[in-house]
């Protein structure tokens, strides 16, 4: 069945303790509204990152804080097991795989998330690509599934506490999620938050073998620096986005849905975790961007 949320813990948890789960390595930090947290699974061979750049205030990414990983630890049971190890074949098109099934590419399946419970991922996955999916493809509905059931539950705790608390309402996060199992990568986001990958050419070492002095290996290190390239693996959901504009105006017939290139004149962000305000009625709810990539030529 669905997942039970309604033990989640509440915002405003200033101890920033770790989730309970048992053998896993943890790092965290705050600074203001801003969260982060490493953590790292030995036994089950993960990595999981998660940045939070929260706005008008810090509710919404102790929130996240205290429960993303909870519940997206418990969407990958059955997904990423001890035994599978995800090496099935990637594309063509620099290795990337979206949300939706497809290469590299800034479409993805837009699916906005309705108050009250969503199905579990494995229940519901392989409409994503029309027949069984893939285990990215299910890593990826996983990631996806656990941030709208995360969200659910803070806007019901925000209701519930609305009368004690009402700026609730405004406070919302940019989320970027980093998932690392095996030689594979998967990153999730919502905001202008970047996951980067720096990459370098494997050095030639054929004329230095066995031959090295320590002046070729200092020159061989300058080069392995100099040859290094960047690679944004995830896209902005941000008003600089023409696209995003482009939907915003398409999804809202209000003249107003885009002021001085912020969203109704407050946020520069398209898509957000939280900020409950800008959401209701017609509005569209948080939304994601999922790749993967594996570590191959």
């Amino acid at each position: 069945g669905p997942t039970e949320v309604s033990n989640m813990d509440s915002f405003g948890d200033g101890g920033h303790r770790s989730p309970p789960i048992d053998n896993v390595q943890w790092a965290q930090g705050m600074a203001g509204e801003d969260r982060f947290q490493v953590a790292v699974s030995e036994e089950r061979g993960w990595v999981f990152v998660g940045i939070y750049d929260g706005f008008f205030g810090p509710d919404a990414t102790d929130y996240l804080f205290a429960n993303l990983h909870v519940v997206v630890h418990h969407a990958l049971k059955g997904v990423l097991s001890d035994n599978i190890q995800c090496n099935e074949p990637t594309t063509n098109s620099g290795n990337l795989f979206s949300l939706n099934g497809g290469n590299h590419s800034p479409e993805f399946e837009r699916k906005p998330a309705k108050r009250g419970r969503t199905e579990h991922p494995e229940k519901n996955n392989s409409a994503m690509s029309g027949g069984s999916p893939t285990m990215h493809q299910r890593v990826l509905g996983a990631l996806a599934w656990a941030l709208r059931e995360t969200e659910e539950a803070f806007f019901k705790a925000a209701e519930e506490g609305a009368a004690d608390n009402p700026e609730i309402g405004l406070m919302g996060s940019c989320v970027l999620v980093m998932l690392m199992k095996g030689e594979n990568v998967y990153v999730m986001n919502v905001g202008n938050s970047r996951a980067v990958l720096a990459r370098r050419p494997e050095p030639n070492l054929d004329n230095i073998l066995g031959k090295a002095t320590e002046k070729d290996l200092q020159q061989l290190k300058a080069e392995i620096m100099d040859g290094l390239q960047s690679v944004q693996l995830n896209a902005e959901h941000s008003t600089s986005v023409e696209e995003e504009v482009k939907r915003i105006k398409a999804e809202h017939i209000d003249r107003n849905a885009i002021i001085h290139g912020r969203v109704k004149g407050k946020l520069n962000i398209t898509r957000a975790f939280g900020a409950g305000y800008l959401k209701e009625e017609k509005c569209t709810y948080s939304e994601q961007h999922a790749i993967s990539l594996a570590f191959k030529d």
